[in-house]
């Protein structure tokens, strides 16, 4: 049963403070699922210790548990340009973003890159690289930042596709 039914479900039969956490989840189910247990305890006005009391009295193990869920409710449910401008929009800079995206349980980050490039791409790669995830890189040139970049564990370069395709590619094909 997904999270948001299980939530749905428990909720007459909830305390007020198990309700309050309900409501929260309810309404902002996106924000919860990239939330720490201290930001999310935080966010709803109680203890840590509730917020896992909470997802135990839902059938979860534990507080990432319960969060992974809510990941994989989201994940269905929102598209990415609403996951990402969700992420951004809880940041106040790119520093703020790169700290969002490394503690959040994202398990890859796929790059892609076009002429002019972008340097917090790869700025983000290299957070992201750093915190143990795999970062794909797909760019539009085979000597693109993201193709040398350090950073990038896996390269797809859009180089040698059929003409059409390939009508604004800076690819050297030789």
């Amino acid at each position: 049963m997904e999270i948001i039914e299980r939530t749905k479900e428990a909720y007459d039969g909830q305390s007020n403070v198990r309700k309050t956490i309900s409501d929260y989840i309810l309404s902002h189910t996106l924000q919860s699922c990239f939330f720490s247990l201290k930001e999310f305890s935080d966010a709803v006005e109680i203890t840590e210790a509730t917020a896992i009391s909470y997802g135990k009295s839902l059938g979860f193990n534990s507080y990432l548990e319960m969060k992974k869920a809510l990941q994989n409710y989201s994940m269905a449910e929102f598209s990415s340009q609403e996951r990402l401008s969700m992420l951004s929009g809880q940041s106040s800079s790119f520093d703020g973003l790169f700290k969002r995206v490394e503690r959040s349980e994202i398990g890859l980050l796929i790059a892609i890159t076009m002429t002019p490039y972008g340097k917090p791409t790869f700025a983000l790669a290299g957070v992201v690289k750093q915190s143990g995830m795999p970062v794909i890189a797909i760019t539009d040139s085979n000597y693109s930042p993201g193709a040398v970049h350090e950073k990038v564990d896996e390269l797809l370069s859009l180089c040698g596709l059929p003409p059409a395709a390939d009508r604004y590619s800076t690819c050297d094909n030789a």
